[in-house]
């Protein structure tokens, strides 16, 4: 799976994941087509610690791997149950946005529009003071996407409060055991709203074992919220450029 970045000062091709079969004929493969672009390197943007020593191996001093980022691994049924002490700061949180008499329901194609006047709204706040927010282009996309794919491969929910959209979420299957949650987005100025949303979400999701729920972007107020939810591991991503 080949990504192609075009721009003022950029001009590549870069595998987005590694090859599902990592022989020595790979790196054959991978080679010629990297000098067949003329480019001194190519990079593989996500690789999953299962694959780091199977690249080392056939590319030897060709590749270089360096550590991306941890994600945040959790048990659905864990993080929607919220029992014991561990949880306590969450479920106050929830509380106090369940006051409002939030409505969390799935989300369909004539509810996009609000969910992107919602998010244009949230990039104008979050994104002045945020130089790290860079998932606005493929959550604009996912949004739009609501409706083309069957509802089992795209989920998405939305929650209003007075019949209005102050958040949205959305995840996916990785495969049977395992969902992605890869969008969470909510309105600024409603106290546990977001921890509200999270949970929620979760509790969609508890047909699954694991849900991986991204990294923290080594941001330490991002980090702090989600260890409050007590994740059950972590994900080592590794970036490998040939």
């Amino acid at each position: 799976m080949f990504q192609h970045i075009t721009g003022k000062n950029s001009n590549r091709i870069d595998l987005v994941i590694p090859p599902s079969t990592l022989t020595s004929e790979t790196k054959t493969y991978l080679s010629r087509v990297k000098d067949s672009l003329n480019q001194s390197e190519m990079r593989i943007l996500w690789v999953d610690s299962s694959d780091v020593l199977h690249l080392r191996n056939i590319f030897r001093d060709d590749i270089h791997i360096e550590k991306r980022e941890n994600e945040y691994l959790y048990d659905p049924n864990v993080v929607f149950r919220l029992e014991g002490g561990m949880f306590r700061d969450i479920r106050k949180k929830i509380n106090r946005a369940t006051r409002k008499n939030p409505i969390f329901f799935q989300m369909e194609k004539n509810d996009v529009p609000a969910a992107l006047e919602m998010l244009g709204k949230w990039r104008s706040l979050q994104g002045r003071k945020n130089k790290f927010l860079l998932d606005w282009g493929y959550t604009r996309a996912a949004l739009n996407s609501i409706g083309d794919f069957d509802t089992g491969d795209l989920m998405a929910w939305g929650v209003e409060v007075e019949k209005k959209l102050v958040g949205f979420s959305m995840a996916g299957p990785i495969n049977q055991n395992t969902a992605c949650f890869f969008v969470a987005k909510t309105v600024i100025g409603i106290d546990g709203l977001s921890e509200y949303l999270r949970w929620k979400t979760f509790g969609m999701l508890r047909d699954y074992k694991l849900v991986n729920d991204a990294s923290d972007l080594n941001i330490d107020g991002l980090r702090q919220y989600k260890r409050k939810f007590r994740p059950l591991a972590m994900n080592s991503v590794y970036t490998a450029t040939i």
